[in-house]
């Protein structure tokens, strides 16, 4: 197993299968390293080898046809919150969130971290240009962060108005597909909520397998394992805990 991520490690194939079947039933790695009697730093350690594997997993996604997109927001760390002078803290999406972009065809998701705060027009349309059909129908709030999106890719575009849809029960939300998204994007980050925030892209990758085809828990171990002798990476534990990156 030389050149793979299972290299370097006496580490059975069935403890990797039992880590990933943890990691995708969303157990925090906290939680994971306890039932497994491991270390965090060695739960840490897999889920980094794991992100090497996923890195590139949502890069072949396109989706065509009717496609949901919004943004979706979390809070960077208490620690890396910015106030005002007066201690109190910005409100509204402020550079204290971190803005993901999020499309969906009702079946399939792409989820990508674009910033700080609210979202512009060209960071929403770099992220998702080349993951939606150009000619398809895109279903969107009435945000003009969308609007290079629409004109560059000549979609057409649905807009409804935000304001209207809050209380509207899930079967007369036309936003529901992309709503759905976000609630099981965000209990998923929420398991792993001491995560450090420049891992984020990691997670999403993590997140977008989970989510996306096939859905069978079983066929996403196998496709793990085949990804892990198809397209071979390595990652020492010392280089990964050398140095410390500060977070975002």
């Amino acid at each position: 197993m030389t050149g793979t991520i299972f290299d370097s490690h006496k580490i059975s194939i069935t403890e990797w299968i039992e880590y990933w079947r943890n990691l995708l039933q969303y157990l925090s790695l906290s939680a994971d390293s306890w039932n497994n009697k491991n270390a965090f730093t060695t739960a840490k350690y897999w889920f980094a080898k794991t992100c090497l594997l996923l890195d590139e997993i949502q890069d072949s996604i396109l989706l065509e046809g009717d496609v949901y997109c919004d943004e979706t927001f979390i809070p960077v760390r208490s620690e890396d919150i910015i106030r005002k002078e007066n201690n109190q803290k910005l409100r509204g999406h402020s550079i204290n969130q971190m803005c993901i972009a999020t499309i969906t065809d009702g079946k399939t998701v792409f989820v990508k971290y674009i910033g700080l705060g609210e979202p512009a027009g060209r960071q929403v349309y770099e992220a998702l240009k080349d993951h939606i059909k150009q000619g398809s129908r895109l279903i969107t709030d009435k945000d003009p962060c969308h609007n290079m999106l629409v004109r560059k890719l000549e979609l057409k575009n649905i807009q409804y108005d935000s304001k209207k849809m809050k209380g509207l029960p899930d079967n007369k939300n036309p936003m529901n597909p992309i709503n759905q998204v976000h609630n099981r994007l965000q209990k998923f980050l929420r398991a792993h909520s001491g995560f450090r925030r420049d891992e984020l892209p990691g997670y999403l990758n993590l997140f977008a397998f989970s989510f996306n085809a096939p859905h069978d828990l079983y066929e996403k171990l196998d496709r793990l394992l085949n990804l892990s002798f198809e397209n071979p990476k390595t990652l020492r534990y010392r280089e990964l805990y050398r140095k410390s990156k500060p977070d975002l």
